[in-house]
Protein backbone atom coordinates (compact mmCIF):
# COMPACT_ATOMS: atom_id res chain seq x y z
CA UNK A 1 0.00 0.00 0.00
CA UNK A 2 1.38 3.24 -0.89
CA UNK A 3 1.55 6.83 1.43
CA UNK A 4 -0.77 8.40 -0.55
CA UNK A 5 -3.37 4.69 -0.42
CA UNK A 6 -2.90 5.38 3.50
CA UNK A 7 -3.20 8.92 4.07
CA UNK A 8 -7.16 8.63 4.50
CA UNK A 9 -6.94 5.81 6.44
CA UNK A 10 -4.81 7.75 8.79
CA UNK A 11 -7.32 10.71 8.66
CA UNK A 12 -9.83 8.05 9.74
CA UNK A 13 -8.01 6.94 12.90
CA UNK A 14 -7.11 10.74 13.53
CA UNK A 15 -11.16 11.36 13.75
CA UNK A 16 -11.71 8.48 16.10
CA UNK A 17 -8.86 9.24 18.41
CA UNK A 18 -9.21 12.88 18.09
CA UNK A 19 -9.55 14.22 22.39
CA UNK A 20 -11.40 17.21 21.93
CA UNK A 21 -15.27 16.79 21.27
CA UNK A 22 -16.57 19.11 18.78
CA UNK A 23 -19.21 21.78 19.49
CA UNK A 24 -21.78 19.96 17.91
CA UNK A 25 -20.84 16.93 20.32
CA UNK A 26 -20.90 18.91 22.99
CA UNK A 27 -24.25 20.27 22.15
CA UNK A 28 -25.66 16.29 22.16
CA UNK A 29 -23.65 15.70 25.16
CA UNK A 30 -25.44 18.11 27.37
CA UNK A 31 -29.16 17.26 26.26
CA UNK A 32 -28.07 13.66 26.90
CA UNK A 33 -27.11 14.59 30.93
CA UNK A 34 -29.22 17.14 31.21
CA UNK A 35 -32.42 15.45 31.04
CA UNK A 36 -31.82 12.40 33.29
CA UNK A 37 -30.38 14.67 35.84
CA UNK A 38 -33.80 17.13 35.82
CA UNK A 39 -35.95 14.40 35.33
CA UNK A 40 -34.26 12.40 38.97
CA UNK A 41 -34.48 16.08 40.49
CA UNK A 42 -38.68 16.14 39.91
CA UNK A 43 -38.93 12.65 41.17
CA UNK A 44 -36.85 12.68 43.64
CA UNK A 45 -38.38 13.85 47.38
CA UNK A 46 -36.72 16.31 49.80
CA UNK A 47 -34.02 14.55 51.49
CA UNK A 48 -33.34 15.59 54.89
CA UNK A 49 -29.60 16.09 54.09
CA UNK A 50 -30.56 18.92 51.56
CA UNK A 51 -31.92 20.51 55.22
CA UNK A 52 -28.71 22.58 55.93
CA UNK A 53 -27.22 23.61 53.07
CA UNK A 54 -31.05 25.28 51.79
CA UNK A 55 -31.40 26.68 55.86
CA UNK A 56 -28.14 28.45 55.59
CA UNK A 57 -28.52 29.40 51.61
CA UNK A 58 -28.83 33.16 52.84
CA UNK A 59 -24.90 33.08 53.93
CA UNK A 60 -24.29 34.54 50.00
CA UNK A 61 -26.60 37.35 50.89
CA UNK A 62 -24.24 38.26 53.87
CA UNK A 63 -21.09 37.28 52.10
CA UNK A 64 -21.77 39.82 48.98
CA UNK A 65 -23.04 42.93 51.00
CA UNK A 66 -19.59 42.16 52.92
CA UNK A 67 -21.44 41.06 56.74
CA UNK A 68 -18.34 38.95 57.41
CA UNK A 69 -19.38 38.96 61.12
CA UNK A 70 -23.28 37.97 60.46
CA UNK A 71 -23.16 35.05 63.35
CA UNK A 72 -26.18 33.77 62.10
CA UNK A 73 -24.40 32.28 59.35
CA UNK A 74 -20.49 32.88 60.03
CA UNK A 75 -20.42 32.34 63.77
CA UNK A 76 -19.11 29.32 65.50
CA UNK A 77 -21.50 27.13 65.68
CA UNK A 78 -22.37 23.55 64.12
CA UNK A 79 -23.34 24.99 60.47
CA UNK A 80 -19.84 26.27 59.93
CA UNK A 81 -17.72 23.25 61.43
CA UNK A 82 -19.62 20.63 60.07
CA UNK A 83 -18.98 21.77 56.37
CA UNK A 84 -17.75 24.62 54.36
CA UNK A 85 -20.45 26.88 52.86
CA UNK A 86 -19.97 26.44 48.78
CA UNK A 87 -22.79 24.69 48.10
CA UNK A 88 -25.22 27.12 49.86
CA UNK A 89 -24.21 29.77 48.26
CA UNK A 90 -24.71 27.98 44.76
CA UNK A 91 -27.95 26.85 46.17
CA UNK A 92 -28.97 30.19 46.89
CA UNK A 93 -27.84 31.54 43.16
CA UNK A 94 -30.62 28.89 42.16
CA UNK A 95 -33.47 30.47 44.48
CA UNK A 96 -32.06 33.81 43.91
CA UNK A 97 -33.28 33.19 39.83
CA UNK A 98 -35.85 30.96 40.38
CA UNK A 99 -39.28 31.29 39.08
CA UNK A 100 -41.17 30.26 41.99
CA UNK A 101 -43.28 33.01 43.57
CA UNK A 102 -45.41 31.81 46.29
CA UNK A 103 -49.22 33.62 46.12
CA UNK A 104 -50.22 35.45 49.11
CA UNK A 105 -52.11 32.47 50.48
CA UNK A 106 -48.96 30.22 49.90
CA UNK A 107 -46.52 32.74 51.84
CA UNK A 108 -48.99 32.86 54.64
CA UNK A 109 -48.85 29.20 54.79
CA UNK A 110 -45.08 28.87 54.65
CA UNK A 111 -44.25 31.56 57.44
CA UNK A 112 -47.04 29.35 59.74
CA UNK A 113 -45.53 25.91 58.74
CA UNK A 114 -42.12 26.56 57.14
CA UNK A 115 -40.15 25.98 54.20
CA UNK A 116 -38.67 22.81 55.07
CA UNK A 117 -42.43 21.68 55.53
CA UNK A 118 -43.75 22.96 52.31
CA UNK A 119 -40.98 21.17 50.40
CA UNK A 120 -42.67 17.99 50.86
CA UNK A 121 -46.36 18.36 51.43
CA UNK A 122 -47.20 21.21 48.90
CA UNK A 123 -46.56 21.69 45.43
CA UNK A 124 -45.33 25.48 45.42
CA UNK A 125 -43.01 23.94 48.24
CA UNK A 126 -41.43 21.59 45.70
CA UNK A 127 -41.49 23.94 43.17
CA UNK A 128 -39.38 25.87 45.13
CA UNK A 129 -37.02 23.37 45.98
CA UNK A 130 -36.39 22.77 42.15
CA UNK A 131 -35.59 26.44 42.34
CA UNK A 132 -32.73 25.46 44.69
CA UNK A 133 -31.85 22.24 42.44
CA UNK A 134 -31.63 23.55 39.84
CA UNK A 135 -27.96 24.91 39.74
CA UNK A 136 -26.64 21.36 40.90
CA UNK A 137 -28.56 19.91 37.79
CA UNK A 138 -26.26 22.48 35.63
CA UNK A 139 -23.70 21.59 37.84
CA UNK A 140 -24.22 17.69 36.80
CA UNK A 141 -24.23 18.31 33.53
CA UNK A 142 -20.92 20.41 33.92
CA UNK A 143 -19.73 17.48 35.81
CA UNK A 144 -20.27 15.05 32.75
CA UNK A 145 -18.85 16.98 30.12
CA UNK A 146 -15.55 17.06 31.75
CA UNK A 147 -15.59 13.20 32.55
CA UNK A 148 -16.23 13.07 28.80
CA UNK A 149 -13.10 15.78 28.31
CA UNK A 150 -10.95 13.03 29.99
CA UNK A 151 -12.31 10.13 28.73
CA UNK A 152 -11.32 11.86 25.58
CA UNK A 153 -7.95 12.49 26.29
CA UNK A 154 -7.46 9.09 27.45
CA UNK A 155 -8.73 6.96 24.60
CA UNK A 156 -10.23 9.33 22.13
CA UNK A 157 -13.53 9.65 20.48
CA UNK A 158 -14.72 6.35 21.14
CA UNK A 159 -13.43 6.00 24.57
CA UNK A 160 -15.29 9.34 24.79
CA UNK A 161 -19.08 8.02 23.74
CA UNK A 162 -18.94 5.08 25.40
CA UNK A 163 -18.54 7.24 28.85
CA UNK A 164 -21.44 9.59 27.74
CA UNK A 165 -23.58 6.80 27.36
CA UNK A 166 -22.40 4.93 30.72
CA UNK A 167 -22.75 8.75 32.48
CA UNK A 168 -26.13 8.70 30.83
CA UNK A 169 -27.79 5.75 32.13
CA UNK A 170 -25.94 5.92 35.29
CA UNK A 171 -28.27 5.70 38.50
CA UNK A 172 -25.54 6.80 40.89
CA UNK A 173 -24.71 10.05 39.56
CA UNK A 174 -28.17 10.66 38.25
CA UNK A 175 -29.67 10.45 42.14
CA UNK A 176 -26.77 12.04 43.56
CA UNK A 177 -25.61 15.19 41.77
CA UNK A 178 -28.67 17.19 41.23
CA UNK A 179 -29.64 17.32 44.57
CA UNK A 180 -28.48 20.35 47.33
CA UNK A 181 -25.58 18.91 48.87
CA UNK A 182 -21.65 18.84 48.65
CA UNK A 183 -21.18 16.40 45.87
CA UNK A 184 -21.73 18.13 42.69
CA UNK A 185 -19.76 21.41 43.81
CA UNK A 186 -17.06 19.12 44.51
CA UNK A 187 -16.51 16.77 41.67
CA UNK A 188 -16.70 19.91 39.58
CA UNK A 189 -13.81 21.71 40.96
CA UNK A 190 -12.02 18.59 41.22
CA UNK A 191 -12.36 18.11 37.62
CA UNK A 192 -11.53 21.49 36.65
CA UNK A 193 -8.33 20.83 38.97
CA UNK A 194 -7.19 17.62 37.38
CA UNK A 195 -7.82 18.90 33.83
CA UNK A 196 -5.83 22.69 34.53
CA UNK A 197 -3.37 20.06 35.93
CA UNK A 198 -3.19 18.14 32.93
CA UNK A 199 -2.56 21.68 30.88
CA UNK A 200 0.05 22.39 32.80
CA UNK A 201 2.61 19.58 32.36
CA UNK A 202 1.70 19.91 28.51
CA UNK A 203 3.22 23.58 29.17
CA UNK A 204 5.65 22.28 31.23
CA UNK A 205 7.28 20.39 28.47
CA UNK A 206 7.86 23.55 26.11
CA UNK A 207 10.83 25.55 26.47
CA UNK A 208 9.66 28.50 24.19
CA UNK A 209 6.79 29.12 26.53
CA UNK A 210 6.80 31.83 28.94
CA UNK A 211 7.25 30.59 32.58
CA UNK A 212 4.61 33.04 33.96
CA UNK A 213 2.08 31.47 31.57
CA UNK A 214 2.94 28.31 33.30
CA UNK A 215 2.69 29.83 36.88
CA UNK A 216 -0.94 30.96 36.10
CA UNK A 217 -1.50 27.40 35.08
CA UNK A 218 -0.24 26.42 38.72
CA UNK A 219 -2.28 29.13 40.40
CA UNK A 220 -5.53 28.26 38.52
CA UNK A 221 -5.01 24.47 39.72
CA UNK A 222 -5.08 25.70 42.98
CA UNK A 223 -8.45 28.02 43.01
CA UNK A 224 -9.87 25.04 41.52
CA UNK A 225 -8.69 23.07 44.32
CA UNK A 226 -9.63 25.63 47.18
CA UNK A 227 -13.01 25.51 45.68
CA UNK A 228 -13.24 22.00 45.76
CA UNK A 229 -12.20 21.79 49.27
CA UNK A 230 -14.62 24.92 50.20
CA UNK A 231 -17.87 22.60 48.41
CA UNK A 232 -16.32 19.51 51.36
CA UNK A 233 -13.01 19.14 53.37
CA UNK A 234 -11.92 15.93 51.49
CA UNK A 235 -11.24 17.98 48.57
CA UNK A 236 -8.23 18.81 49.93
CA UNK A 237 -6.68 15.71 48.88
CA UNK A 238 -6.55 17.67 45.47
CA UNK A 239 -3.10 19.94 46.91
CA UNK A 240 -1.38 16.34 47.54
CA UNK A 241 -2.60 14.82 43.69
CA UNK A 242 -1.72 18.65 42.29
CA UNK A 243 2.33 18.25 44.09
CA UNK A 244 2.38 14.98 43.29
CA UNK A 245 1.87 15.14 39.81
CA UNK A 246 3.89 17.87 39.28
CA UNK A 247 6.86 15.86 41.70
CA UNK A 248 6.37 13.08 39.43
CA UNK A 249 6.65 14.93 35.82
CA UNK A 250 9.93 16.80 37.32
CA UNK A 251 11.47 13.08 37.82
CA UNK A 252 10.71 11.39 35.28
CA UNK A 253 10.85 14.34 32.55
CA UNK A 254 13.57 16.43 34.37
CA UNK A 255 15.72 16.57 30.91
CA UNK A 256 12.51 18.26 28.90
CA UNK A 257 11.19 21.58 28.98
CA UNK A 258 10.52 23.40 32.17
CA UNK A 259 11.14 20.17 33.84
CA UNK A 260 14.53 20.91 32.93
CA UNK A 261 14.40 23.64 36.02
CA UNK A 262 13.67 22.48 39.66
CA UNK A 263 13.02 25.61 41.43
CA UNK A 264 10.10 26.19 38.43
CA UNK A 265 8.34 22.85 39.76
CA UNK A 266 9.01 23.73 43.30
CA UNK A 267 7.51 27.13 42.78
CA UNK A 268 4.17 25.56 40.80
CA UNK A 269 3.94 22.83 43.75
CA UNK A 270 3.76 25.92 46.19
CA UNK A 271 1.20 27.83 44.30
CA UNK A 272 -0.92 25.18 43.96
CA UNK A 273 -1.04 24.46 47.75
CA UNK A 274 -0.79 28.39 48.73
CA UNK A 275 -3.56 29.20 46.31
CA UNK A 276 -5.55 26.42 47.40
CA UNK A 277 -5.35 27.45 51.32
CA UNK A 278 -5.71 30.93 50.22
CA UNK A 279 -9.04 30.49 48.37
CA UNK A 280 -10.64 28.27 51.10
CA UNK A 281 -10.42 31.14 53.58
CA UNK A 282 -11.23 34.09 51.02
CA UNK A 283 -14.91 32.88 50.63
CA UNK A 284 -15.58 31.34 54.30
CA UNK A 285 -15.75 34.20 56.50
CA UNK A 286 -16.09 32.06 59.24
CA UNK A 287 -12.06 31.33 59.12
CA UNK A 288 -11.63 35.10 59.13
CA UNK A 289 -10.82 34.90 62.90
CA UNK A 290 -8.95 32.53 64.45
CA UNK A 291 -7.75 30.92 61.24
CA UNK A 292 -5.61 28.02 62.02
CA UNK A 293 -8.27 26.87 65.22
CA UNK A 294 -11.20 27.25 63.44
CA UNK A 295 -9.61 25.18 60.52
CA UNK A 296 -8.75 22.52 63.21
CA UNK A 297 -12.04 22.36 64.84
CA UNK A 298 -13.70 21.80 61.16
CA UNK A 299 -11.55 18.91 60.63
CA UNK A 300 -11.68 17.64 64.25
CA UNK A 301 -15.55 17.94 63.91
CA UNK A 302 -15.76 15.66 60.65
CA UNK A 303 -13.01 13.48 62.46
CA UNK A 304 -16.12 12.82 64.87
CA UNK A 305 -18.84 12.21 62.76
CA UNK A 306 -16.81 9.67 61.25
CA UNK A 307 -16.56 7.91 65.00
CA UNK A 308 -19.98 8.69 65.74
CA UNK A 309 -21.99 7.79 62.50
CA UNK A 310 -21.46 4.23 62.60
CA UNK A 311 -23.04 3.46 66.10
CA UNK A 312 -25.65 5.91 65.05
CA UNK A 313 -26.58 3.63 61.43
CA UNK A 314 -25.03 0.41 62.47
CA UNK A 315 -26.84 -0.88 59.23
CA UNK A 316 -23.88 0.89 57.20
CA UNK A 317 -21.09 0.45 59.63
CA UNK A 318 -17.80 -0.98 57.59
CA UNK A 319 -15.92 -2.81 60.22
CA UNK A 320 -13.58 -4.34 58.11
CA UNK A 321 -12.02 -4.31 54.34
CA UNK A 322 -15.17 -7.14 53.41
CA UNK A 323 -17.37 -5.35 54.94
CA UNK A 324 -16.41 -2.49 52.42
CA UNK A 325 -15.53 -4.69 49.68
CA UNK A 326 -19.39 -5.86 49.65
CA UNK A 327 -20.24 -1.94 48.91
CA UNK A 328 -17.69 -1.61 46.63
CA UNK A 329 -19.44 -4.52 44.54
CA UNK A 330 -22.19 -2.05 44.01
CA UNK A 331 -20.03 0.36 41.20
CA UNK A 332 -20.14 -3.22 39.31
CA UNK A 333 -23.35 -3.87 39.59
CA UNK A 334 -26.27 -1.08 40.41
CA UNK A 335 -23.79 1.78 40.56
CA UNK A 336 -22.55 1.21 37.18
CA UNK A 337 -24.09 2.89 33.54
CA UNK A 338 -23.38 -0.64 31.85
CA UNK A 339 -25.80 -3.02 33.16
CA UNK A 340 -27.05 -6.57 32.26
CA UNK A 341 -27.50 -10.06 33.76
CA UNK A 342 -24.01 -10.78 34.64
CA UNK A 343 -22.49 -7.57 34.80
CA UNK A 344 -20.80 -7.29 37.79
CA UNK A 345 -17.77 -9.53 36.71
CA UNK A 346 -17.72 -8.11 32.93
CA UNK A 347 -17.74 -5.02 34.78
CA UNK A 348 -15.04 -5.34 37.17
CA UNK A 349 -12.53 -7.26 34.50
CA UNK A 350 -13.10 -4.01 32.10
CA UNK A 351 -12.27 -1.65 35.23
CA UNK A 352 -9.02 -3.17 36.28
CA UNK A 353 -8.47 -3.23 32.50
CA UNK A 354 -8.55 0.30 32.01
CA UNK A 355 -7.18 0.77 35.03
CA UNK A 356 -4.04 -1.52 34.29
CA UNK A 357 -4.10 0.70 30.78
CA UNK A 358 -4.14 4.23 32.39
CA UNK A 359 -1.22 2.99 34.09
CA UNK A 360 0.91 1.98 31.75
CA UNK A 361 0.01 5.65 29.70
CA UNK A 362 1.63 7.37 32.51
CA UNK A 363 4.44 5.04 32.82
CA UNK A 364 5.00 5.67 29.62
CA UNK A 365 4.76 9.27 29.26
CA UNK A 366 7.12 9.34 32.49
CA UNK A 367 9.77 7.15 30.29
CA UNK A 368 9.51 9.79 27.55
CA UNK A 369 7.58 7.01 25.41
CA UNK A 370 4.34 9.29 24.85
CA UNK A 371 3.49 12.62 24.16
CA UNK A 372 0.15 12.64 26.67
CA UNK A 373 0.19 13.11 30.10
CA UNK A 374 -3.12 11.95 30.34
CA UNK A 375 -2.55 8.82 32.10
CA UNK A 376 -0.83 10.20 34.85
CA UNK A 377 -3.25 12.69 35.75
CA UNK A 378 -5.97 10.12 36.03
CA UNK A 379 -3.95 7.71 37.83
CA UNK A 380 -2.81 10.14 40.45
CA UNK A 381 -5.56 12.54 40.69
CA UNK A 382 -8.50 9.93 40.14
CA UNK A 383 -6.40 7.29 43.40
CA UNK A 384 -5.59 10.37 45.30
CA UNK A 385 -9.27 11.65 44.94
CA UNK A 386 -10.89 7.95 45.53
CA UNK A 387 -8.22 6.74 48.68
CA UNK A 388 -10.42 8.23 51.56
CA UNK A 389 -13.05 5.07 51.14
CA UNK A 390 -10.51 2.96 52.33
CA UNK A 391 -10.15 5.11 55.55
CA UNK A 392 -14.14 5.66 55.55
CA UNK A 393 -16.41 3.95 58.92
CA UNK A 394 -19.52 3.84 57.55
CA UNK A 395 -21.17 3.76 53.36
CA UNK A 396 -23.05 6.35 53.04
CA UNK A 397 -23.72 5.84 49.23
CA UNK A 398 -22.60 9.65 48.06
CA UNK A 399 -19.17 8.80 49.67
CA UNK A 400 -18.30 6.18 46.58
CA UNK A 401 -18.48 9.40 44.18
CA UNK A 402 -14.77 9.08 43.04
CA UNK A 403 -14.40 5.27 43.64
CA UNK A 404 -17.57 5.61 41.16
CA UNK A 405 -16.36 7.79 38.54
CA UNK A 406 -13.01 5.89 38.38
CA UNK A 407 -14.72 2.77 37.82
CA UNK A 408 -16.89 4.73 35.04
CA UNK A 409 -14.05 6.13 33.30
CA UNK A 410 -12.08 3.04 33.20
CA UNK A 411 -14.88 0.88 31.60
CA UNK A 412 -15.11 3.87 28.90
CA UNK A 413 -11.50 3.33 28.50
CA UNK A 414 -11.09 -0.11 28.45
CA UNK A 415 -13.99 -0.34 26.02
CA UNK A 416 -12.09 2.53 23.83
CA UNK A 417 -9.32 -0.06 23.75
CA UNK A 418 -10.96 -3.22 22.41
CA UNK A 419 -13.18 -0.85 19.54
CA UNK A 420 -9.79 0.19 18.30
CA UNK A 421 -8.24 -3.45 18.61
CA UNK A 422 -11.38 -4.92 16.94
CA UNK A 423 -10.86 -2.43 14.02
CA UNK A 424 -7.21 -2.79 13.69
CA UNK A 425 -7.93 -6.45 13.15
CA UNK A 426 -10.91 -6.55 10.97
CA UNK A 427 -9.73 -3.41 8.99
CA UNK A 428 -5.85 -3.40 8.66
CA UNK A 429 -5.57 -0.59 6.34
CA UNK A 430 -7.44 1.96 9.18
CA UNK A 431 -5.21 1.35 11.27
CA UNK A 432 -5.04 3.58 14.21
CA UNK A 433 -1.87 5.36 15.09
CA UNK A 434 -0.52 4.58 18.37
CA UNK A 435 -0.56 8.20 19.97
CA UNK A 436 -3.90 9.68 20.48
CA UNK A 437 -4.22 13.65 18.68
CA UNK A 438 -3.92 16.44 21.26
CA UNK A 439 -5.44 19.01 19.09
Amino acid sequence: MTADQRAPARSFGYWFLASRPTWIELAVFSLLFYFPLFFSATRTPFYGDEKLSVQMSPALDAFLEGKFRNPDFFGYGYPTVTAPPMTRYVARLGRRFGTTHPDPESKELLKERGLLWAFTHTDFGFQILMDYRRPFIIIGVLCGLLMARGAYLLGGRVTGWVFVLLFRYDWFFRHNLPMVMNEGPLLLFALLAALECYSLLRDMEEFSLPTGRFLRRAAVCGLWVGLSTASKINGAVGVGAGVLTILLGMIGRKMRGLFAQPWLCFLAMFLVGAVALGTFIAINPFLYNDTVARMLAMVGHRLERLHAQPHIFRSLRVNNFADLAGWLAMMYDEWSGLRFPGATRVNFVLSMGGLLAAVVMALRWLKGEAESPAGLVAVVWGGCLAAPIFYTTIAWMRYFLFPVMVTQISIALALGLLFRAAVDRAFPGWRFIDETPTA
